[in-house]
Protein backbone atom coordinates (compact mmCIF):
# COMPACT_ATOMS: atom_id res chain seq x y z
CA UNK A 1 0.00 0.00 0.00
CA UNK A 2 1.62 3.43 -0.85
CA UNK A 3 2.37 5.67 1.94
CA UNK A 4 -0.29 8.80 1.97
CA UNK A 5 1.62 12.00 3.19
CA UNK A 6 -1.14 14.39 4.60
CA UNK A 7 0.75 16.74 6.64
CA UNK A 8 4.14 18.28 7.58
CA UNK A 9 4.45 15.42 10.24
CA UNK A 10 4.25 12.70 7.80
CA UNK A 11 6.56 14.29 5.54
CA UNK A 12 9.17 15.56 8.15
CA UNK A 13 10.72 11.66 8.96
CA UNK A 14 11.29 11.32 4.79
CA UNK A 15 14.11 13.64 5.29
CA UNK A 16 16.87 13.10 7.49
CA UNK A 17 19.32 15.82 8.77
CA UNK A 18 18.10 19.29 8.75
CA UNK A 19 19.72 21.16 5.90
CA UNK A 20 18.57 23.60 3.29
CA UNK A 21 18.22 21.26 0.40
CA UNK A 22 15.59 19.38 2.56
CA UNK A 23 14.14 22.50 4.09
CA UNK A 24 13.00 23.82 0.78
CA UNK A 25 11.82 20.02 -0.68
CA UNK A 26 9.92 19.69 2.64
CA UNK A 27 8.57 23.32 1.82
CA UNK A 28 7.84 22.10 -1.98
CA UNK A 29 6.17 19.15 -0.64
CA UNK A 30 4.25 21.10 1.96
CA UNK A 31 3.15 24.27 -0.53
CA UNK A 32 1.95 20.87 -3.12
CA UNK A 33 -0.21 19.57 -0.33
CA UNK A 34 -1.44 22.54 0.75
CA UNK A 35 -2.43 23.37 -3.20
CA UNK A 36 -4.46 20.01 -3.66
CA UNK A 37 -6.11 20.29 -0.52
CA UNK A 38 -4.19 18.32 2.13
CA UNK A 39 -4.51 18.85 6.26
CA UNK A 40 -3.60 17.45 8.82
CA UNK A 41 -6.90 16.10 9.62
CA UNK A 42 -7.87 12.56 8.53
CA UNK A 43 -9.04 12.03 5.25
CA UNK A 44 -12.38 12.13 3.88
CA UNK A 45 -12.82 7.53 3.42
CA UNK A 46 -15.70 6.28 0.83
CA UNK A 47 -18.31 4.12 2.76
CA UNK A 48 -20.66 2.86 0.27
CA UNK A 49 -21.85 2.58 -2.91
CA UNK A 50 -25.91 3.05 -4.30
CA UNK A 51 -26.85 1.88 -7.29
CA UNK A 52 -29.67 3.30 -9.13
CA UNK A 53 -32.35 2.40 -10.11
CA UNK A 54 -32.15 -0.46 -7.74
CA UNK A 55 -34.70 -2.27 -9.01
CA UNK A 56 -35.32 -2.00 -13.25
CA UNK A 57 -37.28 -4.27 -15.94
CA UNK A 58 -36.16 -4.49 -19.11
CA UNK A 59 -37.21 -6.94 -22.56
CA UNK A 60 -34.59 -8.77 -23.68
CA UNK A 61 -32.12 -6.73 -25.68
CA UNK A 62 -33.55 -3.99 -23.74
CA UNK A 63 -31.05 -1.77 -22.19
CA UNK A 64 -31.31 0.22 -18.50
CA UNK A 65 -28.46 2.72 -17.67
CA UNK A 66 -27.45 2.20 -14.02
CA UNK A 67 -25.55 4.85 -11.69
CA UNK A 68 -23.09 5.04 -8.74
CA UNK A 69 -23.04 7.46 -6.09
CA UNK A 70 -20.53 7.30 -3.49
CA UNK A 71 -21.61 8.03 -0.16
CA UNK A 72 -18.04 9.67 2.32
CA UNK A 73 -17.41 9.50 5.66
CA UNK A 74 -18.13 14.03 5.44
CA UNK A 75 -21.59 12.93 4.52
CA UNK A 76 -21.00 14.38 1.00
CA UNK A 77 -21.73 12.20 -2.21
CA UNK A 78 -20.33 11.71 -5.59
CA UNK A 79 -20.81 10.45 -8.90
CA UNK A 80 -18.69 7.15 -9.47
CA UNK A 81 -20.33 5.74 -12.23
CA UNK A 82 -17.42 6.44 -14.72
CA UNK A 83 -14.59 5.19 -11.87
CA UNK A 84 -16.41 2.02 -10.37
CA UNK A 85 -16.30 -1.80 -12.06
CA UNK A 86 -19.42 -3.35 -13.16
CA UNK A 87 -20.30 -6.67 -13.50
CA UNK A 88 -23.66 -8.38 -14.45
CA UNK A 89 -23.87 -12.12 -13.78
CA UNK A 90 -25.61 -14.47 -16.38
CA UNK A 91 -28.58 -12.96 -18.27
CA UNK A 92 -27.26 -9.53 -19.01
CA UNK A 93 -24.33 -7.24 -20.40
CA UNK A 94 -22.86 -4.10 -18.68
CA UNK A 95 -20.37 -1.73 -19.97
CA UNK A 96 -17.73 -0.04 -18.15
CA UNK A 97 -20.37 2.89 -17.85
CA UNK A 98 -22.77 1.42 -16.65
CA UNK A 99 -25.45 0.88 -19.44
CA UNK A 100 -26.91 -2.55 -19.04
CA UNK A 101 -28.22 -4.88 -21.80
CA UNK A 102 -30.95 -7.94 -20.96
CA UNK A 103 -29.93 -11.17 -22.84
CA UNK A 104 -31.96 -13.99 -21.12
CA UNK A 105 -35.67 -13.95 -21.06
CA UNK A 106 -36.78 -14.68 -17.39
CA UNK A 107 -33.96 -13.74 -15.86
CA UNK A 108 -33.28 -12.15 -12.81
CA UNK A 109 -29.76 -10.14 -13.07
CA UNK A 110 -27.65 -9.03 -9.77
CA UNK A 111 -25.65 -5.67 -10.61
CA UNK A 112 -22.76 -4.92 -9.22
CA UNK A 113 -20.62 -1.54 -9.06
CA UNK A 114 -17.03 -2.05 -7.09
CA UNK A 115 -14.75 0.24 -5.87
CA UNK A 116 -12.23 -2.82 -6.04
CA UNK A 117 -9.30 -1.23 -3.86
CA UNK A 118 -11.14 -0.44 -1.29
CA UNK A 119 -13.28 -3.79 -1.61
CA UNK A 120 -16.80 -1.08 -1.54
CA UNK A 121 -19.65 -2.70 -3.48
CA UNK A 122 -23.34 -1.36 -4.62
CA UNK A 123 -25.76 -3.68 -5.92
CA UNK A 124 -28.88 -3.68 -8.15
CA UNK A 125 -31.44 -6.00 -9.24
CA UNK A 126 -32.21 -6.00 -13.56
CA UNK A 127 -35.25 -7.93 -14.28
CA UNK A 128 -35.41 -9.08 -17.95
CA UNK A 129 -38.89 -9.93 -19.42
CA UNK A 130 -40.05 -13.10 -21.04
CA UNK A 131 -40.88 -11.43 -24.37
Amino acid sequence: MPTVLTSWKDVAPYFGKVSMKNLLLVTSILSLMAFVGCSGSASVALQSITVTPSTATVAPNGTQQYSAIGHYSDGSTQDLTSSVSWSANAGATITAGGLATGITPGATVQIAAAALHLQIVGFATLTITNS
